[in-house]
This record gives C-alpha cells, sequence and structure tokens, in this order.
C-alpha cells in the first residue's frame, strides 16, 4: 500500500498537469526527488542572478532578486516540513521569479550601456559645438547660446539620474542633449564663417593685388591706378574686421577688393579702340538683360540694376561721343554692380530671414534705449551708439540687396545692445 507522502505527490503531480502549473526544471513527478532536483536548480539559477544583479546595479532586478531568494528559501522550508504542495508552488514561482530577475539585470545591463555610451556621445558633441564657438571667435549670443546652455543642463541630468541607476531617464536626457547640440552647431556653421575660409579668402585677394600692382607698374593708367589704391584700402579694411573676429563682414570686404582688383585689371589691360568697347558693352548688355529677368525675385536690387542700367546707358553715349575710355570705364563698372546683384539673388540667404533678424536686432535697442533713458552717460550708452551705427549699415545693406553683409552687421549689433544690457543688470544687482 502506498505510502502517506506517496499519495500527496501523486496528487501534487496530477493538481500541476490540470492547473498547468510546472516548475520550469522539469514537472514535479510522483516522487521526492523530482521536487529536490528543482530546488536544487533553482538554487543554482539564483547564483547567477545574483552574479548578474551585482554587477548592474539594478533597483529593479535587486527587488526582484529578494523576492525569488526568498520563494527559494520558504520552498526549501516547505519540503523540509513535509508542506509538499506548498514546497512545489515556492519552487514554482520562484523559478519564475529567478528568471525574472535574470531578464531585468540583462535589460538593464543593455540600458546602462546604451546609456553610457549616449552620455559619451552628448558630451562630445557638446564640446565640439562649444569649440566651433571659439573657432569663430565671434560674441556668439541669441538662440545657439540658448540651445547649447540647455544641452548643458540636459547633459548634467542625465548624469545625475545615471547615477540613480535611472538608465531609461538617462538614455533620454542625454539624447536630447545630444539633439540640442546638433541644432546648435547646424545654426553656428549657417550663420557664421570658418575662420580658416576666410583666411583663404583673404590671401586670394592679397594675390590678385599683388598681379594687379605688377602689372600697373608696365602700364600705368590713371583710372586703374586710383581702382587700384580703393581695393587695398578695402582689403585693409577686411583685413582689421578679420582680426576683430567679425568673420561675415571680413569676407563680404575681401570679395569686394578682389572685384575693384579684378575690374581695375581689366580696365588697364583692355585697348580702348572702338572694336573692344563695343565688345564689353554688349557683355554688359547680356548680363543686365539677365539681371533684369530675375529682379521680379527680389525688390532689394532694383535700386542696383537700375544703377548699372544707367551706367550702361552713359557708356553708349561715350562711345557714340568717341570717349572710348570713359566708355570702358563705365561699362565695366555698370558690369561689377550687376554682377554683385545677381550674387546677391543666387546667395542662400533669404531675404526674410535677413529682415526678420534685423527686426529682432531693432526690438532689441528699443529695450536698450528704454533702460537708458534718463541715465547718465557711460559705457553702455558708447555701446548703444555703436550697436546703433551697426543696425544703419545692416539696413543699407538689406535695402542694397547684399544680404550676407547686413546680417553680418545686424548680428554685431544685437551682441552689442545685449552686452550694454548684461552690463546694466548686472549694475542693478
Amino acid at each position: 500500500m502506498p505510502s502517506h507522502r506517496t499519495i500527496i505527490l501523486a496528487v501534487l503531480a496530477c493538481f500541476l498537469v490540470v492547473s498547468g502549473q510546472y516548475p520550469v526544471y522539469g514537472q514535479v513527478g510522483d516522487n521526492l526527488q523530482n521536487l529536490n532536483d528543482a530546488i536544487m536548480r533553482n538554487a543554482e539559477l539564483l547564483a547567477t542572478a545574483r552574479e548578474l544583479v551585482s554587477e548592474t546595479n539594478s533597483a529593479k532586478a535587486r527587488t526582484s532578486l529578494r523576492i525569488a531568494a526568498m520563494l527559494h528559501e520558504a520552498s526549501i522550508k516547505n519540503r523540509d516540513a513535509s508542506k509538499l504542495l506548498a514546497a512545489v508552488r515556492a519552487a514554482t514561482r520562484a523559478r519564475e521569479v529567478i528568471f525574472q530577475t535574470i531578464a531585468l539585470a540583462k535589460q538593464d545591463a543593455r540600458l546602462e550601456e546604451n546609456a553610457a555610451k549616449a552620455i559619451d556621445r552628448a558630451r562630445n558633441k557638446l564640446d565640439r559645438a562649444y569649440r566651433l564657438v571659439d573657432e569663430m571667435g565671434a560674441n556668439v549670443q541669441g538662440p545657439e547660446v540658448r540651445l547649447l546652455e540647455e544641452s548643458r543642463q540636459q547633459l548634467f541630468r542625465s548624469r545625475d539620474v545615471m547615477r540613480e541607476h535611472l538608465y531609461n531617464a538617462a538614455l533620454r536626457l542625454a539624447i536630447s542633449s545630444d539633439q540640442l547640440s546638433t541644432r546648435a552647431i547646424t545654426m553656428l556653421k549657417r550663420d557664421f564663417v570658418d575662420p580658416e575660409a576666410v583666411l583663404r579668402e583673404l590671401d586670394k585677394t592679397d594675390r590678385a593685388l599683388e598681379r594687379l600692382g605688377e602689372h600697373l607698374n608696365r602700364a600705368d593708367r590713371g583710372t586703374a591706378l586710383r581702382m587700384f589704391g580703393e581695393a587695398v584700402d578695402v582689403q585693409r579694411k577686411a583685413r582689421e574686421q578679420f582680426h576683430a573676429h567679425h568673420y561675415l563682414i571680413s569676407v563680404d570686404l575681401t570679395r569686394n577688393a578682389r572685384n575693384i582688383a579684378m575690374q581695375a585689371f581689366r580696365l588697364a589691360s583692355a585697348s580702348a579702340k572702338p572694336e573692344n568697347v563695343e565688345r564689353a558693352i554688349h557683355l554688359t548688355d547680356m548680363l543686365l538683360e539677365q539681371a533684369v529677368e530675375r529682379q521680379a525675385e527680389y525688390d532689394v536690387v532694383r535700386n542696383r540694376i537700375e544703377q548699372a542700367s544707367e551706367l550702361q546707358s552713359r557708356a553708349k553715349s561715350e562711345l557714340s561721343s568717341g570717349e572710348y575710355e570713359r566708355a570702358l570705364k563705365s561699362t565695366l563698372r555698370a558690369r561689377r554692380i550687376l554682377k554683385d546683384a545677381l550674387g546677391s539673388l543666387r546667395s542662400d540667404l533669404d531675404v526674410e530671414r535677413v529682415r526678420a533678424a534685423l527686426g529682432e536686432t531693432d526690438a532689441v535697442l528699443t529695450n536698450l534705449r528704454e533702460h537708458l533713458a534718463g541715465t547718465a552717460p557711460g559705457t553702455s550708452h558708447e555701446l548703444l551708439d555703436r550697436a546703433t551705427s551697426q543696425q544703419d549699415k545692416a539696413w543699407r545693406d538689406l535695402n542694397e540687396g547684399k544680404l550676407r553683409s547686413s546680417l553680418a552687421h545686424t548680428k554685431l549689433a544685437r551682441n552689442l545692445a545685449r552686452r550694454a544690457l548684461r552690463m546694466l543688470t548686472n549694475d542693478d544687482n
């Protein structure tokens, strides 16, 4: 006759089959050995889980591990107390929680690794953005600075929650920091010029001036010589703006100097014979037609095209009067104006964007004037005067279609005004 314990195990096995509750390592059979095997396997898995949890420092996995250990201990105590049904239930539940613990530990290990990598990427991206600001040498203000500051704050928060083992939160914050830095870098590259690129532009103009100077020594022409002096003066200003870290203004000036030099070279090289002048006027006519067709795209270049058209009419009149030297000078000047106008139309800058930038600067200047009303003259007043002068140049350049120069002047004006406002705020504190 079967023993009492054998009957209990048999009944328990039937219960497990019907209810679907199995120990994960083989179902409990009709003897005590199967239960012992299950408990021993749980002990091995529990040791593995402890090792994984110790490596991940996961709060969720640690909690799950404690529950699994309690269930495992309960299965042993119930078995030793011959409470076999309770022992099987505890062993089965312990196995489930152990596997859950291992899954949590592995998941958090992956999260921890991903979060750590994301934090490294975000830190590198932020460092890259700040290096870009330093390389540009400009007093960068506005949305770029706000984005970088927000990125820095997000990165700090990511590190803080990482230390608290909140890996999901750390990962999200690190990704957010990376995205903010990326936006800032995009804006910086769009609005500013690499100093190395500016130096290349300046060197290119220097070589053009050297070539022109050598040519003028062999063919001394009064008008070309005067233009050479003008180009040298503009190039000197371009160098000054470069050393003051106003790179966009420097690029605009050096390209202007180079255009003047090239025009002077053509003028010095050209023979003022009627057929040569007629050919030059014809080339300018073709460029004028192209400019007139495109002027409808942007009203800001209309005045420059009209100016070029007047010069071209004068050139034709001078040609008819036999004033070939004057006619050549007038048509070449008209062509230079047209090329500048068409260059503005080809610019990647949008007129409305530049106009909006000027409007933002006007608002900052108005705010500064309100703060300075009734105050004694000082550094802030001097900064306001300098900012106003730059803003006047910006509006003039916009009206003439010089979009890049306009944007550079208005950014400089805004920076000066904001510096004055910061000084006033510091004084109040």
